[in-house]
């Protein structure tokens, strides 16, 4: 049952190293990467342009090589990956099943420094209640009902801009939070623990990583 296999989670920052863990988790900054596209160009290109990539290509993602900044900050991973991009930086998080290793919960946070925007990515579980969302607390700041975009076999997923009062929350709490979802077999919400534990760290270096490496899309004279 989903509530079993959340209750036996336990929190851990995960090293990305070799070509099969990367393709799984680095799959997830392919995506959000993406998902700027609308949200951090603010023109069109002329005609004959060719807008710049919103982020590597598939292939280029999965190669651990093109990792230029590989830090961990405790419970938090800083990546930057040696692409012409223009959010080329994020941090991850990931908690692992304490039995079977297996992931249970992934955040990655990119930055995109043009529109001062940050962009979260959740994968949770199969087994939750999709209509219901996904809740993240942050006291006065805490943003509920994140709507899912999709379900994969890797579990559900959550791609959303989050707004710089959620960051400058998460990065003042000590020790974690809690995102809450709603177990789909059960019935119930279900509280899963987000270590924060190098967070504040880990986002001041990674925007600042972003800064110096971001492509700057050229607007149409």
């Amino acid at each position: 049952m989903i509530a079993r296999k959340f209750a036996s989670t336990r929190i851990a920052g995960t090293r990305i190293t070799g070509t099969l863990v990367a393709k799984t988790f680095l799959v997830g900054a392919f995506t959000i990467f993406a998902a700027m596209t609308a949200v951090a160009q603010e023109a069109a290109p002329a005609a004959g342009q060719t807008p710049p990539a919103a982020g590597p290509a598939a292939d280029q993602i999965f190669d651990a090589t093109l990792l230029l900044v590989d830090e961990t900050y405790e419970d938090w991973i800083v990546r930057c990956f040696d692409v012409q991009v223009i959010a080329p930086c994020d941090v991850l998080h990931v908690a692992l099943n304490r039995d079977t290793q297996q992931r249970v919960l992934s955040v990655s946070i990119a930055y995109v420094p043009q529109n001062d925007v940050h962009i979260m990515q959740l994968i949770l579980p199969l087994g939750v209640t999709i209509s219901k969302g996904a809740t993240i607390v942050a006291g006065e700041n805490t943003l509920s009902s994140i709507k899912f975009v999709r379900c994969e076999r890797d579990g559900c997923y959550v791609e959303v801009p989050v707004p710089a009062t959620l960051i400058e929350s998460l990065s003042m709490i000590e020790g974690s939070t809690m995102i809450t979802v709603w177990a789909y077999i059960e019935d119930q919400p279900i509280d899963l623990p987000l270590s924060l534990n190098g967070f504040a760290e880990a986002i001041a270096a990674m925007q600042e990583y972003a800064r110096v490496n971001a492509v700057t899309p050229t607007l149409p004279q």
